[in-house]
């Protein structure tokens, strides 16, 4: 595990040079997510613009659980979604084999190469969202670690499903549908749950537990708690470890170059 760590450390600092080496790219993407993260809520404000509301929420209640979620989504795009893309481009132009020769485990090290230094406007924005919105809600902090245990819940199902979706890389190359599959399925995660159906909610809690990238946390720490929404742990952590099992079974069906 130590030299896990070294040679995560190793792949945040080329990251990070890389972006010094690119300027202009570093600058342009981290603006870009910065104004997507910011304009994200654009659906939220047109809601209650309109006399309309999600039920039981305030706007600015409503903007702290979408800020939750962009931080969550954003987190994962620096540390977690970049194993989709980069396995996917091992197995297409063959150099899967040179990761294998590794002397530590391949997953780890796919880890330790997917940091993202360009994604970091998206959790700036975020954590501004977050504090803007904090400052006109009801906050219970006393609850700030059963938020941050949700929050990391969300993040785990949020790495699951890239980690599911670069072990299908191994047997299907082109697959970056899936991918967006599952992002556009998270976004579930950032309206309150009981807007809709009962099966639907099942699904988002137990099954993928989405709502523990936004909803959860937000409630929580705006001082509704709910112990169904602690039992979404159980179902994320598990979600994380089939997808941990899913990915090195996978490596060990891997059959060459193309999958």
């Amino acid at each position: 595990m130590k030299d896990f760590f070294r040679v995560y450390l190793a792949g945040i600092v080329t990251s990070i040079k890389t972006g010094a080496a690119y300027r202009a790219n570093f600058i342009l993407m981290n603006l870009f997510d910065l104004l997507w993260t910011v304009a994200a809520p654009l659906v939220t404000i047109l809601i209650y613009g309109a006399g309309a509301s999600f039920p039981g929420w305030t706007f600015w209640e409503a903007m702290l659980m979408q800020a939750i979620f962009g931080l969550s989504s954003a987190l994962c795009a620096v540390f977690t979604e970049n194993i989709v893309w980069e396995t996917m481009n091992h197995v297409r132009e063959g150099t899967l084999e040179t990761v294998l020769l590794k002397p530590m485990p391949p997953i780890l090290y796919m880890f330790s190469t997917c940091f993202r230094i360009n994604s970091f406007g998206g959790v700036l924005g975020s954590l501004v969202l977050i504090a803007v919105s904090s400052v006109n809600c009801e906050i219970t902090y006393s609850n700030l670690p059963l938020c941050i245990l949700l929050f990391l819940a969300g993040f785990a199902v949020n790495a699951a499903s890239a980690l599911i979706s670069a072990a299908a890389s191994f047997k299907w190359v082109a697959n970056s549908r899936l991918f967006e599959i599952n992002l556009s399925f998270e976004n579930f995660g950032k309206y309150p749950v009981k807007i809709f159906p009962f099966a639907l909610r099942m699904v988002v809690t137990f099954l993928l537990p989405f709502a523990a990238m936004g909803c959860f946390p937000a409630e929580i720490l705006l001082g509704r708690f709910d112990f169904v929404n602690l039992l979404a742990v159980i179902p994320a952590v598990l979600f994380l470890l089939f997808a941990v099992w899913l990915y090195n079974h996978m490596i060990r069906l891997y059959e060459g170059v193309g999958g």
